[in-house]
C-alpha cells in the first residue's frame, strides 16, 4: 500500500513540474508580481523598478524571451529577471549547461573586447525567494571599476527563469536580492 501512495505521489509530482502553466506577471512603479513564477520585487529606497516600455526600447521580448523585470539600485547595480521558453530541442538542458552557455558568451564577449582581467567563480546553488538556482559568477575590471555580475538559474517546466545581477559591492548586491520574495 505505500508504494502504491509513493508512486502515486511521485506521479502527481511529475505531472505538475512538466505542466507548469507560465504567465506573464504584473509590473507598477513600485513592484513585480507573477504568481505563476511564486515571486514579487518590491522597490525600497536602493532600487528603482523599469518601466515595461522602456524595457521593450532596450530588451526584446518575442514568443520565448519574456523580460519580467528590471530594477536598478545605487552604484549602477541592477537586477534582471527573464524567462526563457524552452524548445522541444531544448527541453532537456539543464541548468548547468546554460550557464556554461553564458560563461562561454561572456569569455567570447571580454576577450573580443580586449578585457583581459576576469575571472569566473565554479557553479554554485543560490537559494532566492525560498527557490534554488544554480549560478555562476564573474568579476571584472572594466575601465578601472571593478564589477560583478551573477547570472541565476533554475528551471521551471518548459521554462527557464534567469536573473542576472550586476554590482559593485556585497550591500547593494544584497538590496536588490532582498526585495526579491515569495509571491
Amino acid at each position: 500500500m505505500k508504494k502504491i501512495i509513493v508512486l502515486s505521489l511521485l506521479c502527481i509530482f511529475m505531472y505538475a513540474c512538466t505542466n507548469f502553466a507560465y504567465n506573464k506577471g504584473t509590473l507598477t512603479e513600485t513592484a513585480w508580481e507573477n504568481k505563476s513564477l511564486n515571486m514579487r520585487f518590491t522597490s525600497s529606497k536602493c532600487c528603482t523598478i523599469m518601466p515595461e516600455e522602456q524595457m521593450a526600447m532596450i530588451f526584446s521580448s518575442d514568443d520565448t524571451t519574456i523580460n519580467e523585470l528590471l530594477a536598478y539600485g545605487a552604484n549602477d547595480s541592477h537586477i534582471l529577471l527573464m524567462v526563457q521558453k524552452l524548445s522541444d530541442d531544448t527541453a532537456d538542458i539543464t541548468e548547468s549547461e546554460y550557464l556554461e552557455a553564458i560563461q562561454y558568451q561572456e569569455t567570447v564577449m571580454m576577450d573580443s573586447l580586449g578585457i583581459t582581467n576576469y575571472s569566473f567563480h565554479e557553479l554554485s546553488t543560490i537559494t532566492i525567494a525560498k527557490q534554488k538556482y544554480a549560478t555562476i559568477t564573474i568579476e571584472k575590471t572594466i575601465e578601472n571599476i571593478p564589477t560583478t555580475t551573477e547570472y541565476a538559474v533554475r528551471k521551471a517546466g518548459k521554462y527557464l527563469v534567469v536573473l542576472t545581477i550586476t554590482y559593485l559591492d556585497e550591500k547593494a548586491r544584497g538590496e536588490l536580492l532582498a526585495s526579491l520574495t515569495t509571491y
